[in-house]
């Protein structure tokens, strides 16, 4: 798992997480887990509901907030400004590869993105 810094309190990981990786971050000091990946997109993945239940044994909060066919609607663009507001921080987000939390948060900084 490769962790990028985007902030001092915005990350994304490149890849999906296992529940393995879980363990890891919170160790890390990671304090709220963002998904940005739809369950069903590849076989290999673990469901989110997974990756939820560990990330809250381990003391994180945990967001569910898939982006299909990179289409990023106002709902979530709205949701995901709140997080940043108000979420526990460190926060790392993830999906496949890392492109779409990278483009939700950067819309997320713009007044006047709307979705």
């Amino acid at each position: 798992m490769e962790i990028r810094k985007i902030t001092d309190t915005f990350f994304i990981a490149s890849n999906t997480l296992s529940v393995a990786d879980i363990t890891k971050i919170a160790s890390e000091g990671f304090k709220t887990v963002i998904c940005n990946r739809p369950n069903g997109e590849d076989l290999t993945q673990t469901p989110y509901e997974e990756i939820e239940t560990v990330t809250q044994k381990n003391g994180m909060q945990f967001y569910f907030l898939p982006i299909v066919n990179g289409e990023i609607n106002r709902n979530i663009l709205q949701e995901m400004r709140n997080i940043l507001q108000n979420a526990p921080v460190p926060i790392l987000a993830y999906c496949r590869s890392g492109n779409r939390c990278f483009h939700l948060w950067t819309l997320s900084q713009s007044p006047h993105a709307v979705g």
